[in-house]
């Protein structure tokens, strides 16, 4: 019935947006959830499903670099709520204080189109994804969606790009840490990231690490193994050369906290929450090590009953690795990406908003999600 009406009246932009709003904040919400997103490209309402009678842990996943697009968050920067631009200027205008900013700008640089942009460059890739994530917590934040903990994939190499230029390569390859060590000539290619049970990243010398993947497909030709598009090879003893000088250039802008929330360390990889403080030894640790993310999301699957999952990045480029870590211990939680490549960003962001919506991820209001261009209509049945 609603759909019907949302299709008669899709024009009436004022009446959509009341429609939304009384059906999201002034009706009961009962055990069958369903939403639908109103806009430009007019997707149909999602299929639904029935609330789980146990509370859900959300659990916010962080993108390492290597998902980034041009003018990706474009859309949520001219959203007239504002909340998401008002992050980015806040972060540009902290940048602009600093003793030597940079000739750029977050807000310039994320407007850019395919042709222009530089978001590929190391110099501007890593602060680009950070703002952007950053920004996009605060625009969750400010409809009631927070986490009940936070586990990253890399994130430490902020400078690390102006530091080191020796010449290396990445890849990625998809088997497991034990399956790979035989391959590997150390330290001149190293196992970079712990993905999954199944998937690795490698890094180190250019030649090497190609000689690796050679050696890799003559044993595994069917399996996935391939070079990275970076500038940088993080996570291997090139970053340890220049460990020291990004530890001085970082420990004078931080203050190293313990994490308000838990906090499921890939540098460490226990699969507890961290009670180290945050500081800029950590981080050059981070810049160092390999990334842990595979242990430390098992970790979380132990420490939540009910754990559902959004990635909070520029793409759900971690959505795979993440299932095969769930398979592994016979779990299937919900996983969702606040970004998808390419795509309206709008439309990604209202769709995760209608999934939590759905999952029954409590504190979730629905002011600020309804506006004139994008509307999203959540819809409540009983069982």
């Amino acid at each position: 019935m609603y759909e019907e009406w949302v299709l008669k009246n899709s024009d009436l932009a004022d009446k959509l947006n009341d429609l939304s709003y009384t059906l999201a904040n002034r009706h009961e919400h009962l055990s069958h959830r369903s939403f639908k997103i109103v806009g430009a490209n007019d997707p149909p309402a999602s299929r639904g499903r029935k609330i789980s009678g146990q509370p859900v842990s959300l659990v916010m996943v962080f993108t390492g670099q290597g998902a980034q697009w041009p003018r990706m968050g474009r859309e949520l920067l001219l959203r007239d709520d504002l909340v998401f631009q008002k992050s980015i200027r806040a972060m540009d205008k902290h940048l602009a204080a600093l003793s030597e900013p940079p000739q750029w700008t977050i807000e310039g640089e994320l407007q850019k189109s395919a042709k222009t942009s530089r978001v590929q460059l190391a110099e501007l890739s890593q602060p680009l994804c950070t703002a952007v994530q950053v920004a996009m917590v605060d625009l969750l934040s400010s409809i009631g969606i927070e986490p009940a903990a936070v586990v990253g994939h890399s994130s430490g190499e902020r400078q690390a790009a102006k530091l080191q230029n020796r010449k290396g390569a990445m890849a990625a390859v998809g088997l497991g840490w034990n399956e790979v060590e035989p391959f590997l000539n150390r330290p001149r290619v190293v196992i970079a990231c712990e993905n999954s049970p199944s998937s690795v990243t490698l890094s180190g010398d250019a030649e090497e690490v190609q000689a690796t993947l050679t050696r890799i497909k003559e044993a595994h030709p069917d399996i996935t193994a391939r070079l990275l598009k970076v500038e940088k090879t993080y996570h291997s003893y090139h970053m340890q050369e220049i460990g020291s000088e990004y530890h001085a250039v970082i420990e004078p802008h931080l203050v190293g906290k313990q994490a308000s929330k838990p906090f499921f360390s890939s540098v460490t990889g226990t699969g507890l929450p961290e009670q180290r403080k945050l500081d800029a030894k950590y981080w050059q640790q981070n810049l160092e090590s390999p990334v842990l993310f595979s242990p430390a999301a098992a970790g979380i699957l132990e420490h939540f009953k009910n754990p559902a999952f959004i990635e909070i990045g520029l793409h759900g480029a971690l959505a795979g690795p993440a299932r095969q870590i769930f398979a592994k211990v016979s779990a299937s939680p919900p996983y969702l990406s606040a970004m998808v490549r390419n795509e309206d960003c709008v439309q990604s962001y209202l769709t995760a908003v209608g999934k939590l919506f759905e999952l029954n991820v409590r504190n979730l209001v629905f002011r600020g999600v309804v506006r004139a261009t994008h509307s999203i209509v959540s819809l409540s049945a009983a069982s």
